[in-house]
């Protein structure tokens, strides 16, 4: 592609990557600008796109003249299925820019196929009979649909003549091939189509067949195309360009022009003017580049393109081979062309007197094999044995190869390697890793797994890395390494003086938290605000050797005065919060230092540039309803904006309410040095407290005022503290039908209960109710012996007692529900005066009226509904000594069982025991609904004299299952002379899903199909195969699918989507950790009119399913951006053909002599003597 192409159009047109059907090239940058006449806009969009996985290659659509809006971008993420929107200009200048880029620093060919076309109009139509053309440049197609787009239409029989001025010739490729090979042909000849014109080449391939174009030559000024196909298969066409060129060069041949005064590097031509002219008859040239001790010969040829008759022979010993010639005869084409080669190279080309073509161009470059002793300084780069590897092998003549580099980086820093390539010998070879110590960091040989270090990523603590690879090996070769490594300032070092603005972070070295920090450091920052400003500082993570490992902050400059010193290992710090060091000033500094012995993880701390103190004020009692029973109180009045002010003194007083207690947790807490908080007698903290949990949880005396002080000093502040709190009652009556009971408010924020706790819960049902109660998720947990939470049956009778300590008892009743035998329960919960652990977090317990589990006997007489253990089923367990029954007189349930009468009986038990081996289930749920067995088919019906019509199972076949043990025959008689055709609309069997195993012809353009009728509400079955075939209704439209919900188990839990006009594979989706309940979506389109969709799952476990919906669209419509985020359509109900199949389960059998038996041991018999329609 160009590097700036100007197209002035005033029709239409089409952009490509490149020309050929080669991988287009890497580092390319080109760019198109297209002009339309005054007062026109542009379309455009992308009618083919195929780039290399990620985003390193990309084509961007720009809106107007150069540096205007980009509005479009498609890059190697939006893969070869993208279906493209138009991209408009908003006036008459487009601008198209791609751009390939460089992977992993290395120039490579893409692996990419055809990569992108930008078409901004549609084309003519078929090809016409004949026509001439006179222009000095253009192109012929087969069709205006073709190469990759539509096929061209069958017996067609075209030609183009191409008349340029006498004087010039014409110069003629193939930008894209895809005929029927054999049967259809396109011919180029070398003249007007008289007797005396010459064939110059007839093309009969296929797209597969990856057909790289040589450049025809006429030898005259015409040149005549002819295309014939054939009554049959047609391809996608081709694509030619042409233009004119020179008569002929000067026939000499050119020596070899060196790039460098070294001599390590040159170009070769085959001929002069090849930019004007052909190459000229008759030629005969050769070149010699000799080999160079320690180095090796790599080439490039580009533009590679032999005339008829002409021949390029190159001698070498390529890639590691045996010394040989690669030939290169007439019409053969190369974009690009790679080769290596560690002996002398010879090149040798000849042209006859026939056609010429436009030669080759090589470049050639002497490249070395490692060097020792190389140092390497630059903060990133790579090592390689040679710089061709993964082209050609190393030397077998240098099999004792001893290579040495040395990576050497500033103090401080570490060193990353990977290695990006390896293929060594199988025997003797070393690749030894060394650190600045000379302690070995890697090291590897012929056992070990090479697979393994490829690509994996190595630290080392180290600013030098010496890499040694050694070979003794005389008999094998490989292609060698390349190693990649990268520098980071791994560790502190010294001084560094910060001026900040906002906000940053500091850590003690590269991979604080997950490698250690060295030895011996000392390290200080010096982080400077503007004048007026404070700095605040606090620990994001800490892990340092206790005492010997510190980090210490100065208010000012490092050796001013200390704020604080600290020195915590990270097991001290689980669920706490570090406090705010505050600078008095705009100048906040910190000391790092280690000693010699143990090496933690090391610490990160965040800082800010906060406002200075904007009032001395205390901050307020503050509630939150007009009930004064819950509420919050801050530090200070500008707590969340300013640190406190210095030499506050504030008091809080929460008065006692009768019958309450005070629960209170403290968030949010920073002290600074010398200030402290206290909560009335019992809590008191001060200097620097770290909050841990990350509150902390009290609850007052009822009988008592609560008392909260909080005084600083004028030295250090910090940023304060919120208390949060609530008058909870030491009793309460619920008489609400279920609901929640907590030993206090601070059990879900993981903080523990008080001591000398009394509460009590009355739970106060209808007459004739009874109550359950359970604890939630098992949580109980109590702490002292002394520490009890007990149930009543009613006031006074003892269900159950639940002692502290963590005993046997407490831990089996966590599995266990309760039931009174009255509509009273009581709960009581009682902390003794003894001190218990911190992770005695109380417990929480759920109750509900019991009507809302089963119970005694029930008569049903509803037509249908549901039948449960209890209304939590499949949530909540069940109850024990449970006796439910159930009777429904005149109905029979539709469910898996089906009752033979007009009865069903249900009964349903559960256990006593509930001890440690033993708990409840979730329950039960049954659905049940009224069927009348008249509408089911019986006996033998004979049908006469109905020129057409429907037969039936049962009235409701395909919403309802049919009757047990049924039994039905149907004769269709037909006038004599006339046959009988039977079509099934729907066969099936029911099982859960009505919509499980079947086989479903959809036609209509628009539509939505599902794996089952409970998409994302209950799971699809096991082992089902379902397949549907949807046809586009508008003929000559192409259908697209959006998987719009996938939820899969398994990798064999399956959605395949495959092109409905010859089967190949579009898309499939499997199931696993990638389904994980949600796919985006993605927009998949078949070739034709018609796609299959085949849903398949195993026995090893279920999801959810699937839902897809598809679109049919024109040919050459495209999908604005609503229509391609959505695709949101309604399924049609049209006739379909099911096919469902369960062994021993259904068998239908249609008569006609003997036409088809189909039986469900999933075979289908068709004998000799049957007759048969499609």
């Amino acid at each position: 592609c160009p590097i700036f192409q100007l197209l002035n159009v005033s029709t239409h047109g089409a952009i490509e990557s490149h020309s050929n059907t080669d991988d287009y090239l890497s580092s390319l940058a080109c760019t198109w600008q297209i002009n339309a006449p005054r007062g026109k806009k542009i379309a455009a969009w992308f009618d083919f796109v195929h780039l290399s996985p990620g985003n390193y290659s990309s084509v961007t659509v720009i809106d107007g003249e150069k540096g205007s809006r980009a509005i479009g971008r498609v890059d190697g993420r939006d893969g070869r299925h993208f279906l493209s929107p138009k991209y408009i200009s908003t006036g008459n200048v487009f601008i198209v820019t791609a751009c390939t880029n460089i992977y992993g620093g290395v120039c490579r060919i893409s692996e990419a196929l055809v990569s992108v076309a930008a078409v901004y109009s549609k084309r003519q139509a078929d090809c016409s009979n004949f026509c001439t053309i006179s222009e000095n440049s253009g192109e012929i197609a087969s069709h205006s649909n073709g190469c990759s787009r539509q096929r061209y239409g069958n017996n067609l029989v075209c030609s183009w003549r191409i008349a340029v001025a006498r004087g010039k010739r014409v110069m003629a490729w193939f930008a894209y091939v895809d005929l029927e090979e054999a049967f259809d042909w396109v011919a180029l000849l070398d003249g007007d189509g008289d007797s005396k014109s010459g064939l110059v080449v007839k093309v009969s391939k296929s797209a597969a067949a990856r057909f790289q174009s040589p450049i025809y030559v006429s030898t005259g000024s015409k040149m005549l195309v002819k295309f014939k196909s054939d009554s049959s298969v047609s391809g996608y066409g081709f694509r030619m360009h042409f233009k004119t060129t020179e008569s002929t060069s000067n026939g000499s041949c050119l020596e070899k022009s060196l790039l460098d005064a070294g001599q390590t590097s040159g170009v070769i031509y085959s001929h002069g003017q090849m930019d004007t002219a052909p190459y000229s008859p008759n030629m005969s040239c050769s070149w010699t580049l000799p080999v160079v001790s320690d180095r090796y010969i790599h080439l490039l040829v580009f533009n590679l393109s032999i005339g008829s008759g002409d021949v390029l022979s190159m001698y070498g010993r390529w890639n590691g081979s045996s010394y040989k010639s690669l030939d290169f005869p007439g019409w053969t084409a190369k974009r690009v062309l790679q080769l290596f080669s560690t002996e002398t190279v010879k090149i040798d080309f000849k042209s006859d007197g026939l056609l010429e073509s436009t030669g080759f161009v090589i470049h050639y470059r002497y490249d070395e094999y490692c060097t020792s002793n190389k140092r390497l300084t630059a903060p990133s780069g790579q090592i390689e044995v040679h710089s061709g590897i993964g082209f050609i092998k190393h030397d077998s003549r240098r099999h004792h190869q001893d290579c040495r580099w040395t990576i050497d980086q500033a103090e401080g820093n570490r060193i990353a390697i990977q290695f990006a390539e390896i293929s060594v010998a199988p025997w003797y070879f070393f690749i030894t890793v060394l650190n600045a110590s000379g302690h070995q960091v890697l090291y590897l040989d012929n056992s070990s797994n090479l697979t393994d270090i490829l690509h994996r990523k190595i630290h080392i603590n180290s600013n030098l890395v010496v890499v040694e690879f050694v070979s003794n090996d005389t008999d094998s070769t490989e292609a060698g390494f390349r190693l990649l490594y990268k520098t980071s300032d791994h560790f502190c070092h010294n001084f560094q003086n910060l001026t900040v603005k906002s906000d940053g972070e500091i850590e003690s070295h590269a991979g604080a938290g997950a490698t250690r920090h060295r030895h011996n450091t000392t390290c200080t920052w010096q982080i400077n605000a503007p004048v007026g400003k404070r700095i605040a500082a606090w620990f994001v993570y800490v892990d340092l050797e206790k005492t010997y490992d510190t980090v210490t902050f100065f208010d000012g400059k490092n050796g001013s005065l200390k704020i604080a010193k600290v020195s915590r290992p990270a097991y001290t710090n689980y669920s706490c919060v570090s406090p705010k060091y505050i600078s008095s000033g705009n100048v906040l500094s910190m000391f790092f230092s280690t000693d010699v012995s143990v090496a933690n993880t090391g610490f990160r701390i965040r800082y800010e540039v906060i406002e200075s103190p904007a009032s001395k004020s205390c901050g307020s009692v503050i509630f939150n309803d007009s009930t004064n029973r819950t509420g919050s109180i801050t530090s200070h009045a500008s707590f969340g904006k300013t640190p406190y002010s210095s030499n506050m003194s504030c008091e809080w007083i929460l008065p006692a309410v009768k019958g309450h207690f005070i629960e209170v947790t403290l968030r949010n807490m920073s002290l600074g040095g010398g200030d402290c908080f206290s909560f009335s007698d019992y809590q008191r903290v001060c200097d620097w407290y770290w909050l841990c949990n990350p509150f902390a949880y009290w609850a007052s005396n009822a009988s008592t005022l609560l008392h909260i002080k909080f005084q600083s000093d004028m030295q250090f502040e910090s940023n304060g503290f919120l208390i949060e709190f609530q008058y909870t009652s030491e009793s309460e009556r619920l008489t609400t039908p279920n609901g929640t009971i907590a030993s206090h408010s601070g059990h879900r924020m993981a903080a523990g209960y008080w001591m000398n706790m009394q509460r009590s819960w009355q739970i106060v049902a209808p007459l004739g109710r009874q109550i359950s109660a359970w604890f939630t998720n098992s949580f109980v947990s109590l702490g002292s012996i002394n520490d009890t939470v007990v149930l009543y049956d009613g006031w006074r009778n003892q269900l159950a007692l639940l002692r502290g300590g963590f005993s046997p008892e407490a831990i089996n009743s966590a599995n266990r529900i309760f039931r009174t035998s009255s509509n009273r329960m009581r709960i009581s919960f009682t902390s003794g005066n003894l001190q218990h652990p911190l992770h005695a977090l109380g417990f929480e317990l759920e109750y509900t009226w019991s009507e809302s589990f089963c119970h005694g006997f029930k008569l049903v007489t509803e037509s249908n509904g549901e039948l449960v253990s209890h209304s939590g089923a499949g949530r909540s367990r069940c109850l024990s000594n449970m006796r439910c029954r159930s009777s429904r007189g005149n109905n029979a349930p539709d469910w898996t069982v089906e009752s033979s009468s007009n009865f069903m009986f249900v009964s349903y038990l559960t256990g006593s025991s509930f001890g440690a081996s033993h708990t409840s289930s979730l329950g039960f749920r049954l659905k049940y609904q009224y069927q009348d067995a008249g509408d089911h088919c019986s006996g033998v019906r004979i049908i006469r004299n109905e020129s057409k019509g429907e037969i039936c199972s049962h009235t409701n076949a395909g919403r309802e299952i049919y009757a047990i043990q049924a039994n039905c025959e149907w004769q269709v008689v037909a006038p004599k002379g006339h046959r009988v055709v039977v079509r099934f609309t729907y066969m099936g069997v029911s099982e859960k899903d009505l919509l499980a195993y079947r086989y479903q012809v959809l036609h209509g353009n628009s539509g939505e199909i599902f794996s089952h009728s409970e998409v994302g509400v209950r799971p699809y079955l096991d082992n089902m195969l379902c397949e549907w075939l949807l046809v586009a209704q508008t003929r000559g439209y192409k259908l697209c699918a959006q998987i719009s919900y996938a939820s899969l188990q398994s990798a064999n839990d399956t959605v395949t989507l495959l092109h409905g006009n010859n089967g190949t594979l579009i898309t499939a989706v499997k199931g696993g950790t990638a389904s994980a309940g949600h796919h985006r979506p993605t927009i998949f389109c078949a070739t034709s009119g018609t796609m299959a969709v085949i849903f398949s799952t195993d026995g090893s476990g279920r999801a959810l399913g699937f839902r897809l919906r598809y679109e049919a669209f024109a040919q050459w419509d495209s999908l604005d951006a609503n229509e391609s985020s959505a695709l949101k359509v309604s399924l049609s109900t049209l006739s379909a053909i099911f096919l469902v199949v369960s062994a021993a389960v259904v068998a239908v059998v249609i008569y006609k002599e003997g036409i088809v038996k189909y039986s469900g041991t999933n075979s289908v018999e068709l004998p000799n003597e049957a007759e048969h329609d499609s």
